[in-house]
């Protein structure tokens, strides 16, 4: 057996182990936030090799053995690098190109639902989720936020997850997170 790949088993069990004994909750995934760019990506493609096809320009259609490999790594990618979890002291979020972000449940001041509308009100940034519920710290870190995007996590782990802070904070206020006048969850 190869060393490196002896190694690979290794740290997956370490990790594992590590999960199982200090209850890491993580928030699961959903394809949500993908499914719009897969259909335009699709679409494109198929039109690329219907004109190629139709033309009689076969050589268009290695572009789209270009264009999903850049659509994978451009899109897909960075935005699979981007968790939320918590464990009992706190929650933590790791994200693309960033540091990984902890927030002690004791340091916990407010939990906020925003939506980004590109106004005053708010600013649409490509690092930062477009509906998301914002969990801010005392500010004594750099970024004191931890961002939880209702699009990229299911919403019964999002749930969990603010049930899970009210429990240990109870003082805290927690959002009716609404969507298009619909309620969708609430503690």
């Amino acid at each position: 057996m190869p060393r490196a790949f002896f190694y690979g088993i290794k740290c997956y069990e370490f990790q594992a182990s590590v999960m199982i004994d200090s209850e890491i909750t993580w928030l699961r995934r959903t394809a949500t936030p993908y499914l719009g760019q897969l259909l335009i990506l699709s679409a494109v493609s198929v039109f690329i090799a219907y004109i190629a096809i139709w033309k009689r320009q076969i050589q268009a259609l290695w572009s789209l053995i270009i264009i999903w490999p850049l659509f994978a790594a451009s899109t897909i990618y960075p935005n699979l690098k981007y968790r939320v979890y918590w464990d009992k002291t706190g929650i933590y979020m790791q994200a693309s190109g960033l540091k990984e972000r902890k927030i002690r449940f004791e340091e916990i001041t407010s939990i906020k639902y925003e939506v980004a509308w590109g106004s005053l009100g708010g600013t649409v940034t490509p690092n930062r989720p477009f509906r998301r519920i914002v969990v801010y710290g005392d500010g004594k870190r750099l970024k004191p936020y931890i961002d939880v995007s209702l699009r990229h996590f299911q919403l019964d782990d999002i749930k969990k997850l603010l049930v899970a802070i009210h429990r240990r904070r109870p003082d805290l206020a927690i959002p009716e997170i609404t969507y298009y006048g619909k309620v969708l969850f609430t503690i």
